[in-house]
């Protein structure tokens, strides 16, 4: 692939302003993240790179934090600041280009592509499966999936377990993680626990009440034990007391019924 000089970089400049914010951040709630926290600010590399692309790279929109992978990250109001920590270079992506510092100095190139001394995954990810592959496991994407919040094949494989109702899903009811290199997908539908599991055997003052008012109830209703527990509750002679368990927890802590492996679409 074809080096290209600071100078050729600086002229993209113009280009980039109106490019997408990593992660689906809408430029207008990122100004106002910035003016309310002044306090951000790019350090070390970070600031080395945003130095030498000031209107693209914007600024900070959080403090720099480590992800899974050996990466520390930084969104901005143009996109995402990252460091590899294996390879040792930084480079900044408004989501479809990256200008990386490497052992040549600045260069620029299309996020699905790669210069010849590069080694390790692209920065960022348009296609659910392949970030997966690459992150592992991971208990919510993060800045680096820049793909569609709920992919067809995700609409397709929920289909596939619910039905076709799951088709006209909406998108915010869908939740997405990664777990040994597998796209897993789980839809709140109707007042599925999407989140971790709660694995307490301890009743909550809800079921106590709700014996003393029923002394022998063989159930507890879900909306007074919580839908996130993973057992089914009765009264005993006034008192919560477990009937079953009805729930199975994977090794991440979610409800394992809950979450659909999701297969890719030549699969």
């Amino acid at each position: 692939m074809r080096r290209l000089t600071l100078a050729t970089t600086l002229t993209l400049t113009t280009l980039m302003a109106a490019s997408l914010v990593v992660a689906g951040v809408a430029a207008a709630d990122v100004q106002t993240s910035v003016s309310a926290q002044p306090r951000f600010e790019f350090r070390l590399g970070f600031n080395t790179l945003a130095s030498l692309i000031p209107d693209v790279a914007g600024q900070p929109v959080e403090d720099e934090h480590p992800v899974p992978g050996d990466w520390t990250i930084q969104r901005t109001t143009g996109g995402l600041m990252v460091w590899n920590g294996v390879a040792n270079w930084t480079s900044f992506t408004d989501g479809s280009t990256t200008w990386i510092l490497g052992p040549f100095g600045l260069e620029v190139r299309p996020n699905d592509q790669r210069f010849d001394w590069e080694s390790d995954p692209p920065l960022t990810y348009g296609d659910s499966f392949a970030y997966c592959s690459a992150v592992g496991t991971i208990d919510r994407l993060d800045a680096r999936y820049t793909g569609l919040p709920v992919p067809p094949a995700v609409k397709r494989g929920l289909v596939s377990v619910f039905g076709p109702g799951a088709a006209n899903l909406p998108d915010q009811g869908v939740f997405l993680r990664c777990f040994d290199g597998e796209l897993l997908a789980c839809s709140v539908g109707a007042n599925l626990n999407c989140g971790k599991a709660d694995i307490s055997q301890t009743p909550n003052p809800g079921m106590v009440q709700y014996c003393q008012a029923d002394p022998d109830s063989s159930f507890i209703p879900a909306f007074i034990t919580g839908h996130e527990g993973i057992y089914s509750w009765k009264c005993a002679a006034g008192q919560p007391a477990i009937d079953r368990q009805i729930f199975h927890v994977d090794p991440r802590g979610f409800v394992a019924e809950f979450w659909h492996e999701i297969p890719p679409p030549d699969k």
